[in-house]
């Protein structure tokens, strides 16, 4: 999608890619699944892998963890299909398909048979890493890692995370780890970590865990591998994710890695580089996946309850109504507004990154706010705040030059505008007009909704939703820049219109 912006490792890491000569094994490039009875009810899928790192989304049993799977078997491994695949009930569950695989760097393409359970050449060589949900499960759950431990408390090996990994520890967890490792005894393994005092996998956080395990498997791999994680944002906290996110992109750029990763989580999907994205959409027949979807589309697949994501900093509720007509039933979800003076948002803003949520930043001014005003205010923050805030919030305005609530009147003054009021408020045109006529004189804008509640016996809140839903019905459609300027800035983008 155009216009959204790339750290400088994620440019790193999209522009390396396409250097063949930077990579000496076989990447994948293509996943293809064909058949009558097809793979756990996948029976037609065309998956394109030609990228760096592939983040795979879409709903509960759309295919994701069969996907990751399949990916295991496009190299040599000692798992095999039936391994990955099994059914107590049947000798050979799945038997009437066949998977291909494609190479960048290789000309043939690898396919597997599933009736005769064999490939058409050996599977081609690299090392594979799959990480999967094991990595969460508490040690203090595992009681036979709970036996050995409390009768061989002596480590037979210690391999420490090197200092680099331990800083991406440190960084993600926002803790001052001075150092973490996995120790194995007899077979059996535990992770420790130290802060003020050292402590073992029986008294670790989830995502402790889980952050020690990726990091350590990833420092261990061996490079050029081919990276499968599952459900990668499974123990950690949503201030967690986007950190993670971009050490994986380094990490990834460093070693020269292929990643394939499966999740639910938005905050991981919004801290991804949307070329990254794949969405996998079954309809009972097929299996479509879709490259760089637009959130808006990812929203529709994975979830109906959706946490806010995009925090608006605007000036009072009639901005917020306005915001909220703009944007479509999914969008609207994802918001969480805050009011303010017009010269405190970009101090909320500031505090809002000082703070490191997750959510996209957005002011949105009332439309008279004038570019003297938003330099003036920018012009009191020093100059490494101010860069931050030029790279990481958005400033746009509401519609028009004037205060929102005359522009409203003045977009609903026309014959179609008086209708359409009419209709939301249940009144008859003639009054509603004789309203909207009344009220463009007021001096006092902003008791708009207060006086048009007055007159109809309505509550403000309910003659403020019918002033926004007029405005949203008419034809001229005056909502639609707001609309495409937001859906612009929820796809990374930063906008800046003041």
């Amino acid at each position: 999608m155009p216009g959204i912006r790339l750290s400088q490792a994620e440019q790193s890491l999209i522009e390396r890619w396409k250097i063949a000569a930077a990579y000496k094994l076989p990447r994948l490039g293509s996943l293809t699944i064909r058949g009558g009875d097809g793979v756990r009810g996948i029976k037609n899928l065309a998956l394109n892998l030609d990228r760096p790192i592939t983040v795979l989304c879409g709903s509960n049993g759309c295919g994701k963890s069969t996907i990751l799977s399949l990916c295991r078997l496009g190299f040599q491994s000692i798992a095999q299909f039936d391994d990955l695949f099994i059914e107590i009930n049947q000798a050979q569950p799945f038997h009437d398909f066949s998977a291909s695989w494609s190479y960048l760097n290789i000309a043939d393409a690898l396919t597997f048979d599933g009736a005769a359970r064999s490939y058409n050449v050996p599977p081609f060589t690299r090392p594979v890493i799959f990480i999967g949900l094991s990595r969460i499960i508490p040690a203090w759950e595992k009681s036979s890692v709970v036996n050995h431990f409390r009768q061989n408390p002596a480590w037979d090996d210690q391999k420490p995370l090197d200092e680099r990994h331990l800083a991406r520890l440190r960084d993600m967890m926002s803790r001052d780890y001075t150092d973490a490792a996995w120790q194995v005894s007899s077979g059996f393994e535990i992770r420790t970590c130290s802060t003020a005092q050292a402590y073992t996998s029986f008294n670790m956080c989830t995502g402790e865990e889980t952050g020690v395990e990726i990091f350590r498997l990833l420092q261990s791999a061996v490079p050029e591998s081919l990276v499968l994680i599952e459900d990668a944002e499974v123990g950690l906290n949503p201030v967690a994710i986007p950190k993670f996110a971009k050490h994986l992109v380094e990490i990834c750029l460093e070693k020269r890695f292929q990643i394939i990763l499966t999740t639910h989580s938005l905050d991981l999907l919004t801290a991804c580089p949307s070329e990254f994205l794949c969405l996998v959409k079954p309809d009972g027949l097929t299996h479509q996946t879709v490259d760089a979807p637009a959130l808006q589309e990812i929203l529709t697949s994975i979830s109906t309850q959706v946490e806010p994501d995009i925090i608006v900093f605007c000036e009072d509720d009639v901005a917020e109504s306005l915001i909220r007509q703009a944007v479509s039933g999914d969008f609207r979800r994802r918001l969480k507004m805050v009011f303010g003076a017009k010269s405190k948002l970009l101090g909320y803003a500031e505090a809002h990154l000082k703070a490191g949520w997750p959510h996209i930043p957005v002011i949105v001014w009332d439309g008279d706010v004038n570019n003297a005003e938003t330099k003036e205010w920018l012009g009191k923050f020093d100059a490494p705040t101010l860069d931050e805030i030029n790279a990481k919030v958005s400033r746009i305005k509401l519609p028009g030059a004037e205060p929102p609530e005359r522009w409203m009147l003045a977009q609903l003054s026309s014959d179609e505008g008086c209708r359409l009021l009419s209709e939301e408020l249940g009144e008859d045109v003639r009054t509603t007009r004789a309203f909207v006529g009344m009220l463009s004189t007021m001096f006092a804008f902003h008791s708009l909704s207060y006086e048009l509640a007055q007159r109809t016996g309505l509550d403000e809140q309910a003659v403020r939703r019918s002033l926004t839903r007029a405005i949203g019905r008419l034809s001229t459609n005056p909502l639609e820049i707001l609309r495409q300027q937001l859906e612009r800035i929820v796809n990374k983008e930063i906008v800046v219109d003041v």
